[in-house]
């Protein structure tokens, strides 16, 4: 299933439907932030066109990539009738924390660096969250008012094909260059 366009459509659900407060949604990856905000404004621009009053809403993406500026801008305040839609990658599970925050949608996955032994490279590849991870999601909802963490998978899913904690990218990644690099600098 496509989880962006769907995390796109629950998110201006909740915008159409659900009190005030802002909206933080995971994808996997600053692609798929970059079109779900995209997606996000051209549907609320067809709803509005078609003479539905909606609230004004101010949409931005959030990834390690991004310059400090941009980054920055999901802090701003906005007017009280206002909701912000942040689409991030895990960069806001534990890095910090916005304010307003009342609703968080979880895909439940991450692209995670994996190294293949038979290509000998290095992969980005998307994966399931750990539980930790999911629980740590969770808690981005609610911690300056009231709020709701919105799942997009089963309990089931939760139970079944998560992991209790993330394998850790040492364990993850070819450690050969590293090695060499030590190697030559004379540490054994």
């Amino acid at each position: 299933f496509d989880f962006m366009e769907d995390s796109v459509q629950l998110a201006i659900r909740i915008h159409l439907h659900e009190p005030q407060g802002h909206i933080l949604s995971f994808l996997t990856g600053f692609e798929e932030c970059e079109r779900a905000c995209k997606l996000a404004y051209n549907i609320l621009g067809e709803l509005a066109k078609k003479g539905k009053k909606i609230s004004p809403m101010m949409i931005l993406p959030l990834y390690g990539a991004q310059n400090t500026e941009d980054q920055a801008r999901v802090f701003e305040k906005v007017p009280s009738d206002c909701r912000k839609l942040i689409f991030s990658t895990n960069i806001a599970e534990t890095s910090l924390t916005v304010p307003g925050i009342c609703y968080v949608i979880d895909c439940g996955y991450i692209k995670q660096k994996m190294f293949n032994h038979k290509t000998s490279m290095d992969s980005l590849i998307i994966v399931p969250i750990s539980k930790a991870q999911a629980i740590q999601r969770s808690g981005r909802a609610g911690r300056t008012c009231p709020g709701k963490c919105i799942r997009m998978y089963t309990q089931e899913f939760f139970k079944d094909k998560m992991p209790d904690e993330i394998i850790p990218e040492i364990l993850r990644v070819n450690l050969s260059t590293t090695l060499l690099n030590l190697k030559s600098m004379g540490i054994d």
